[in-house]
């Protein structure tokens, strides 16, 4: 019964560091899904600038294009937009949109790049977060697992107790049982001492004590004994 309580203790331990490291595991998928998500905007917002990069680059393209066919032409104005420009201030206005469509064509490799490095972070977090709640549903398991072994091991002990408490019991009532024994001898060595009569002029006391109901002690020996329960037990047996 000791190792069982010392088992006991130990894995009540057991079960207490185990429910640390579920909280610790906890912690660390918070930390690690904060990051993914914060890792999954930085990826949309550099997604959305590479897209306005490109969406500017073409509309640039389209621009440029439009000023190469008016610059070719006779034309000496040209209506552009909402506006009507000269021959000199369309070369102009080409000439700034030509630099910004190289500034952005230069740009859109690293773009890309920082991109394709983002994305791959977010890779990484999402297996992370992956592996980690894996690991946190295995230690449930392993958590479910010693409390339901925690709990046998106190049934088995409350049986334990149980059993011990009717030893207890039993060893009490086999002292009363002899006591009991032993007075109802007494009693009926007395009795058989004041009869003046011999009871069938044979039966011995063993007899008397282990063969006669107890009616018939009380009655064979003049009505000199009033069996207690206890006694009727004994002489019954």
């Amino acid at each position: 019964v000791g190792s069982m309580y010392d088992d006991l203790r130990s894995d009540e331990h057991l079960v207490a560091s185990m429910g640390g490291q579920l909280e610790d595991q906890h912690r660390k998928i918070s930390a690690l899904v904060a990051r993914q998500k914060q890792a999954e905007r930085q990826v949309r917002a550099e997604e959305a600038r590479l897209a306005a990069d490109e969406q500017r680059l073409n509309a640039l393209r389209a621009e440029l294009q439009m000023a190469q066919l008016h610059l070719r032409s006779a034309n000496e104005s040209f209506v552009v937009g909402a506006r009507t420009l000269s021959r000199d201030e369309l070369s102009k206005l080409a000439d700034a949109w030509l630099a910004e469509a190289r500034s952005l064509d230069a740009r859109l490799p690293d773009r890309r790049k920082s991109l394709a490095t983002l994305r791959d972070g977010q890779q990484v977090l999402e297996n992370q977060v992956s592996e980690a709640r894996q690991t946190w549903r295995n230690r449930v398991r392993d958590l479910e697992s010693q409390v339901a072994r925690l709990e046998n091991a106190e049934t088995q002990l409350a049986m334990v107790e149980v059993l011990r408490e009717a030893k207890t019991n039993d060893s009490i009532f086999q002292d009363q049982y002899g006591a009991d024994q032993n007075r109802l001898e007494q009693r009926i060595d007395v009795a058989l001492s004041q009869a003046d009569f011999l009871i069938d002029g044979q039966t011995t006391r063993s007899e008397l004590i282990f063969h006669c109901s107890p009616d018939a002690v009380a009655d064979r020996i003049g009505g000199f004994l009033d069996p207690t329960p206890a006694e009727k037990l004994v002489t019954s047996e």
